[in-house]
């Protein structure tokens, strides 16, 4: 029987699962596997041929396992560390440790040293210059054309001859939001990179998370506002299911079940409502960042003064975008799994499948009418044993070649000195710890939310939340974005923090420093 999520890898190649896990939560099926693959090999190329940093001719999917952006592991995806670091600190700005930072939380202290690839300089100032003119109006022109297309998809049912060639059109959507996602997220990184340094150069490395924060304008703090006001005021939830509705739990998996399927998951599970707004609180973060700006200024000289609110207005802007083209790709990832499970009717009504979710243990290219039914029955059983078994075990979240398989740990004591992650938001909270493993969970507002990775399906929570403490991700993670956008202390990447906090613990959450303490004394902090 055919492996197809187990994986491969030469020993001596380092891959990360820090971004991949906030992408996709739940393991892969083969079909969300191959459908991930070729959205990310060919839409990330494309992106970085726009901006310059490969050739057109370099867009194409490798055969090497150790030339390929992103492989699968037990069900899991990781991206390639040293090939990503080598093109994306070719940015001007960036280098290749600050996209090891974001790509594992920190730089290995015995990391070999990674050369970016060498770019005829031409090429990536133009290619560059020129999308950084035209990329806020090319993200809204497809943004707006990709919603009407998902709009369409979810109100209208295609006819059967038709579905696969829907299926394709939904893939070939998903490359070309992950196209200009991957030119928003890199410039997002490069002026990230810029305002960190020029923070640490005025010797106040402190204010940078409040300069990167509270630039208002981000899909997810009206996806919050809209929430809240549904709660609070029982607003008909029809407007927000037809905007928002491609979210939902496990989004990034055409496994998971969208708000349109099952809006359930946060309209009835919050009983107890927040007393400020998801507006308000950005309004504060708002003003927290321009205190912030007026602090720094004292320590620049004029030049650097102008650079810094320049880099300030371009992260804001590409933020902004990267939040859409992350909405563009969950849109495709919606309608596909919409296209998916009709074509699953279709086989079940034809008896080569037992049930609809079986189509979800085929792979695309098995989708096509061309391949003979029963080689395609045969494998689906063996499939999906092997997709179970690899959600009883656990594999690193960093490791080099094939990943060493671990046993599912149970829950310890946080210890005293508390648990070190990555400060993602700035400022401080304490409040009773709820450990959460899915957005749908109960959660009363003012706890801090612990949980091992948020894709934007956790908005409904994180608005609620006094403070983030999160396994999973780095400072360009979504949980991060939007904790910064409301002003909510969150420290992020601290690797087993849901296996080392109790629900109901007190702790003190240090979104400045990256630590997490349980609390005994109050009159301590």
């Amino acid at each position: 029987m055919q492996e197809l999520l187990k994986g491969e890898s030469p020993p001596d190649i380092y891959w990360s699962r820090v971004n991949c896990d906030e992408a996709a939560t739940d393991i892969l099926s083969p079909l969300c596997w191959s459908y991930w693959r070729n959205g990310i090999e060919w839409g990330t190329r494309a992106g970085w041929s726009k901006i310059g940093l490969l050739s057109p001719a370099q867009v194409m999917i490798p055969q090497a396992p150790s030339e390929r952006i992103v492989n699968c592991f037990y069900g899991r995806m990781a991206i390639n560390v040293h090939t990503t670091c080598r093109l994306m600190g070719a940015v001007p700005g960036a280098s290749p440790e600050d996209i090891e930072r974001d790509l594992l939380g920190s730089v290995r202290t015995d990391a070999p040293t990674i050369e970016p690839m060498r770019i005829p300089k031409g090429r990536l100032a133009l290619k560059g210059i020129t999308n950084v003119i035209r990329h806020t109006t090319t993200v809204r022109r497809l943004h707006a054309e990709q919603f009407a297309w998902w709009s369409h998809i979810v109100a209208n049912e295609p006819a059967s001859s038709d579905l696969r060639l829907y299926l394709d059109e939904s893939l070939s959507r998903f490359c070309q939001a992950m196209e200009v996602h991957t030119v928003s997220r890199t410039f997002v990184l490069g002026a990230q990179a810029r305002l960190s340094a020029a923070t640490r150069k005025a010797g106040r490395p402190d204010l940078f998370l409040s300069i990167f924060s509270g630039f208002g304008g981000v899909v997810e703090t009206d996806l919050a506002h809209r929430i809240w006001e549904i709660r609070t005021h029982r607003k008909e939830p029809g407007p927000f299911l037809a905007r928002y509705g491609f979210h939902g739990i496990h989004e990034g998996n055409l496994t998971g079940r969208s708000w349109r399927e099952c809006p359930s998951s946060i309209f009835t599970d919050y009983t107890v409502q927040s007393t400020d707004s998801p507006a308000a609180l950005a309004t504060r973060a708002a003003a927290a960042h321009a205190d912030s700006m007026r602090e720094l200024k004292n320590f620049l000289s004029r030049r650097e003064r102008a650079s810094v609110y320049a880099l300030c207005r371009f992260a804001a802007v590409h933020i902004r975008n990267s939040e859409l083209t992350k909405e563009m790709c969950l849109m495709a990832i919606d309608a596909a799994r919409l296209g998916a499970r009709r074509v699953g009717r279709q086989l079940e009504e034809q008896g080569i499948i037992d049930d609809v979710e079986d189509v979800f243990m085929c792979t695309w290219d098995e989708l096509r009418p061309e391949v003979p039914p029963h080689e395609l029955s045969a494998q689906l059983h063996f499939r999906r044993s092997r997709m179970e078994e690899y959600r009883g075990i656990e594999i690193p979240i960093a490791f080099k070649g094939m990943p060493t398989v671990l046993e599912k740990s149970e829950p310890s004591v946080l210890p005293g000195e508390g648990l070190q992650g990555i400060a993602a938001a700035s400022g401080r909270t304490i409040g009773r710890a709820r450990v959460l493993t899915a957005p749908n969970q109960r959660f009363t507002p003012g706890d801090v939310l612990v949980c091992r990775v948020c894709d934007p399906s956790w908005t409904p929570v994180i608005m609620l939340a006094a403070g983030l403490v999160i396994d999973v991700g780095g400072t360009a993670s979504h949980a991060a974005i939007i904790a910064r956008e409301l002003g909510i202390p969150c420290v992020i990447g601290t690797r087993d923090g849901t296996k080392r906090i109790l629900t109901n613990t007190l702790v003190h959450v240090d979104g400045d420093g990256g630590v997490v303490r349980p609390v005994d004394d109050l009159d301590g902090i």
